[in-house]
């Protein structure tokens, strides 16, 4: 009996002292995770304040024209594509990857390597059951340009775009342009058309793209976006601000909507292809990539990320859209597919994606993305001017006088 008590003692002692070893372990190991995740976040957001930085760095940067920005989104069809290219009075350059049309012609587009501007590129085709998630297709249209280096030289900017969004002007635009002290680029191309006429609606198109072409050239944010009206009334923080900034063209940028972002190029790289990038199982191809983007890029860029408020759009395929109490949902893996919408999402991960993201904080309570207050919101700031602008201004005036 002794011997068997002695044994049962010692079988005890090595269990004990072999799970305190395996808890030591794996907090350890927790540990080790955290502090990498927080290293990689320090080393993202100190190399993308020093993108933004830079941006400011050089006051006589070249005044913004529609060819400097490009879109690049996905379409359902060809004539999708060339609905959202008309929408910017063909304006921009814009890159599509076509995820349920193989046949259809480009009619007013062309594919070559000739004239850049004004023209619609087709960077891949599929059918629906074989095509690429949202963020894969951006990223085949950034590829796309990087390798042309005509078209890379020219966008300064990167609009990534979906096919489902029409953008207009707000009612007191121009009352937003004055009280933000932004001149208006150029003429305004519907002075002297006739209201109705087909080239009316080619130069609505144009005014819209000029007014975001102004805001842009005056204040050249590292990152920028629209109003997202869903969160601006869902979100009391988010209310707060848009309603401090009503009056303004532009306000800080929160919480927003990552269908439709504008990336200075020198920074597009942090976030395409769409964070995260695989670790643990999760690819981010839908609304991962958002709360990557919602929790990081205002507290990275902060007074370089703005929200364009003269401009706003509307989402006309979007959950928001759909009456949840009779929508038919389809589970499949970690994806839910709503009916009525085109694209899955993956809410089943949403609240672990978030738990990983926060980890990569130094403080894992500090505000993020649309639950930053009003108080510790950072106003847009301009670009630095210099005499070098002035005089560019001058050239442009005198040039029009002269016509």
């Amino acid at each position: 009996v002794l011997v068997l008590v002695l044994v049962l003692l010692g079988l005890l002692l090595f269990t004990s002292s072999s799970q305190i070893t395996l808890d030591s372990k794996a907090k350890g190991l927790l540990r080790l995770q955290e502090q990498v995740a927080r290293n990689e976040f320090q080393l993202l957001s100190t190399a993308a304040s020093s993108s933004s930085a830079s941006l400011r760095s050089k006051p006589s940067q070249p005044r913004l024209k529609g060819g400097n920005i490009c879109i690049v989104g996905n379409a359902e069809t060809v004539k999708h594509a060339e609905r959202v290219h008309a929408m910017w009075g063909g304006e921009f350059p814009s890159f599509w990857y076509v995820w349920d049309d193989v046949d259809s012609p480009l009619n007013n587009g062309i594919v070559d390597q000739g004239a850049f501007n004004r023209t619609i590129h087709v960077v891949g085709r599929a059918r629906k059951a074989n095509s690429l998630p949202f963020s894969e297709g951006i990223l085949k249209g950034i590829q796309y340009i990087k390798r042309n280096p005509s078209s890379y030289s020219a966008c300064q900017y990167i609009f990534t775009h979906d096919d489902d969004l029409h953008f207009e002007l707000e009612k007191s635009w121009q009352e937003k342009l004055k009280n933000s002290n932004i001149p208006f680029l150029g003429e305004d191309p519907l002075r002297d058309v006739k209201v109705g006429s087909v080239d009316n609606r080619r130069k609505v198109g144009q005014r819209v793209a000029n007014v975001l072409v102004s805001i842009l050239n005056e204040y050249r944010p590292a990152i920028a976006s629209f109003p997202w009206m869903v969160g601006i009334e869902k979100y009391e923080h988010m209310n707060d601000i848009f309603g401090a900034y009503r009056d303004f063209a532009v306000a800080p940028l929160t919480g927003f909507d990552n269908g439709m972002v504008i990336y200075h190029k020198d920074v597009v790289d942090f976030f395409i292809p769409f964070a995260p990038r695989g670790e643990g199982g999760l690819k981010g191809e839908w609304t991962l990539g958002a709360h990557f983007l919602h929790m990081f890029v205002p507290g990275i860029f902060a007074e370089y990320a703005t929200l364009i408020t003269a401009i706003s759009y509307k989402n006309t395929i979007n959950l928001d859209n759909i009456d949840q109490r009779v929508a038919k949902v389809t589970k499949v893996g970690h994806l839910r597919y709503h009916e009525g919408v085109r694209h899955p999402y993956e809410y089943m991960l949403n609240e672990k994606y978030i738990a990983l993201l926060r980890q990569g904080l130094n403080d894992i309570h500090h505000k993020t993305g649309k639950d930053i207050p009003l108080l510790h919101a950072k106003p847009p700031q301009k670009r630095q001017r210099d005499d070098d602008d002035d005089d560019n201004d001058k050239d442009e005036n005198n040039n029009k006088n002269n016509k």
